[in-house]
């Protein structure tokens, strides 16, 4: 089955989500239990508004909706109180040390959603405060102790330049509160001063595409940024810049490289950046991660925000579709740009799209398929990983268990330093459950290993068991063990799934599948005479093909 969907706003289904915050969770498929993901409630609705209020376009997406994103923006302001401490800075989880990333970030989001709810100077300033005082260093770079939650933000051979990205970051956060905390914050002013000097005298060193672009970014905001020499000469093409670590990293960066783009007002390199990110998107109108999709609208709405020729649309678009005798004509105009126009196909062959007129919009083409998985169709990409069961007859069953075992995960990282922030997304067998006092005592231990988990029905059918790690080795193997207890037999216990991967860096990730008897997770079969059929909802894969 194939859907073919026109729209005449490069923002498309992102900006309407955006509204109420929440719709964005289906376009990022990761979990949302820490700090920086809290945050995904409260960033659509802030810059969407800001987007609306700037261009006047209420109407297109219903006035009313303005009050439903001021309802969420402070809702998620509320939330975010729960990560501050004491001193106002945040940290990922509650009982974990602050963290510089995610403090400037929350100076960011706050600082911009200033003016659309109130939100309390002292929170927002002493935020500011903490970082000038307790995180700057002498030569105006600043600095991050807590666990690094950015793989950008990290050092070590291949992530260069961690020291200029993280004060780019912050430098990024504080000169957007600069007008709202001068006063709050007497220091405020000499600090950006003195971070834009030391990235001033690092850009022209910088090779990194990321770290120019952020830092580009950085000294563009404050007027510090000359020119855009060292920004194109970091990009292959002047349409993106590519990081070869993640492409979600690369679509960051792209992000970054195009407000710096807006800053100067070079806005005839603009349009083809603002395309190839358009062409990242996945079907719905989501990139990823949270900081990815954020980055990327924030970027294009500045883009459409100040582009005069981007609120000129008026387009006839004709879709000629394998099976359709008539062809599908459709009108776009700056009335109903936001509009999407679905067409759906059960043929496959040629789309032919002819459009006249004037302006810019967006055709997105998916195919939905299923295809048989084969042996080892899911490849590990930087992880060794090994999932195991062991009966434990001995262990205290909770009331009503019939049968408890351990299970045993052990990975070890193969990138060239350790993996930072990594889910483990443990799909549960039928009829088990996890020993929540076992993995208390995983999170208590000395060193902390697991940083929190929490139980999920949004990313799996039957419900996954979410672990977040600060990291991962790559030096050594690392092992979490707990028990899980069987409540209630079914026929035929199907294999379940667990996976590993790195929350900023998808690509890099790995999938076992796990069973009390089967040899790794074998798919079980039922069999009349000689028909066979897999039992599994896993031995087929659902396919999504965006064109």
């Amino acid at each position: 089955m194939t859907f073919v969907s026109v729209k005449g706003d490069l923002l498309g289904e992102t900006l309407g989500n955006s509204i109420d915050g929440s719709n964005l969770n289906h376009l990022i498929m990761v979990p949302a239990g820490c700090g920086e993901q809290n945050m995904m409630t409260m960033t659509p609705s802030v810059i969407a508004t800001r987007y609306l209020d700037i261009t006047g376009q209420w109407e297109k997406v219903g006035l009313n909706r303005r009050e439903e994103a001021i309802k969420t923006i402070n809702q998620g302001y509320v939330q975010q109180l729960v990560y501050r401490k004491d001193d106002n800075s945040y940290s990922a989880f509650t009982n974990r040390p602050a963290s510089t990333w995610l403090t400037a970030y929350v100076v960011k989001i706050f600082s911009m959603a200033f003016e659309l709810v109130h939100i309390e100077k002292s929170v927002l300033c002493g935020a500011v405060r903490w970082l000038i005082e307790e995180k700057q260093l002498p030569n105006g770079a600043f600095k991050e102790d807590a666990p690094v939650i950015h793989g950008e933000m990290v050092g070590g051979s291949g992530r260069t330049d961690p020291d200029a990205s993280l004060t780019a970051f912050v430098l990024i956060g504080i000169s957007e509160a600069q007008k709202i905390c001068n006063s709050e914050v007497s220091t405020l002013a000499n600090s950006v001063t003195k971070s834009a000097e030391y990235l001033e005298g690092r850009i022209k060193t910088l090779k990194k595409p990321y770290t120019v672009c952020i830092v580009s970014y950085a000294l563009a905001l404050v007027g510090k940024l000359p020119d855009h020499v060292q920004l194109i000469k970091v990009s292959d093409d002047s349409t993106h810049w590519a990081e070869t670590s993640s492409d979600l990293y690369s679509i960051e960066a792209t992000s970054y490289g195009l407000l710096a783009i807006l800053k100067l007002g070079l806005y005839h390199l603009a349009a083809p950046v603002a395309r190839w990110l358009t062409e990242q998107r996945f079907y719905g109108g989501g990139y990823g991660s949270t900081q990815a999709t954020i980055m990327v609208f924030q970027a294009l709405s500045e883009y459409q925000a100040h582009t005069p020729l981007m609120n000129d649309i008026e387009m006839d678009v004709t879709l000629t579709l394998p099976g359709r005798r008539v062809p599908v004509n459709l009108r776009v105009d700056t009335k109903n740009a936001m509009l999407q126009r679905s067409e759906m196909m059960s043929m496959t062959g040629k789309i032919n799209v002819l459009a006249k007129g004037r302006g810019q919009g967006t055709l997105t083409v998916m195919s939905v398929y299923y295809a048989p998985m084969a042996e080892g169709a899911v490849p590990c990409k930087n992880f060794e990983f090994t999932v195991t069961l062991e009966d434990a007859p001995n262990a205290t069953k909770p009331e009503g268990a019939l049968r408890s075992m351990y299970i045993n995960i052990c990975m070890k990282f193969l990138g060239i330093i350790d993996s930072t922030m990594t889910i483990v997304d443990l799909s549960l067998l039928t009829g088990f459950k996890p020993d929540m006092e076992d993995l208390k005592k995983l999170t208590n231990r000395v060193d902390r290993y697991i940083s929190k988990f929490e139980m999920d029905t949004e990313l799996s059918d039957r419900g996954s068991l979410i672990i977040y790690l600060d990291k991962v080795s790559r030096s050594e193997h690392e092992c979490l063990r707990f028990k899980i207890h069987q409540h209630f037999e079914v026929g035929i216990l199907q294999p379940a799934a667990v996976t590993v991967y790195e929350y900023y860096s998808l690509e890099n990730r790995c999938t076992k599948f796990y069973h009390p008897t089967e040899e790794q997770g074998e798919i079980r079969k039922i069999c009349r005479g000689a028909e066979c059929h897999c039992m599994a909802g896993n031995a087929l894969t659902l396919g999504l093909n965006n064109l």
